[in-house]
C-alpha cells in the first residue's frame, strides 16, 4: 500500500469499491479462478447473486462483477428491528 500523498485520491466509498474490484484488490483478488468459475456455473444453474455472495463469503457487488464485469450499487440491507 502506497501512502505517498501525491499518489492518494479522494473518492467516495462506491468509487473506492469500484477501483478495488476493477484492479483486483481486496476480496475479489483472493478468489481463485476456479472459485470464480464455480460462481459462474452456479449462477447458470439459477443461484442468485445474493445466495452466491453468502456461499463464497463475499459481497453481492463482487459476485455481480464476476458475473457481468459491471459495478452495480446495492442498497445496504438493514436488519429488521425486532422491537416493532
Amino acid at each position: 500500500m502506497c501512502v505517498r500523498p501525491e499518489h492518494l485520491e479522494v473518492r467516495t466509498r462506491d468509487e473506492n469499491t469500484e477501483y478495488i474490484i476493477k484492479n483486483g484488490f481486496g476480496i475479489i483478488g483472493t478468489l481463485t479462478e476456479k472459485q470464480k468459475a464455480h460462481i459462474k456455473g452456479l449462477a447458470e444453474k439459477g443461484y442468485t447473486e445474493e445466495i452466491l455472495a453468502e456461499i463464497f463469503d463475499v459481497s453481492q457487488k463482487v459476485v455481480h462483477y464476476i458475473l457481468t464485469g459491471e459495478i452495480r450499487n446495492f442498497q445496504n440491507h438493514q436488519p429488521h428491528d425486532q422491537s416493532e
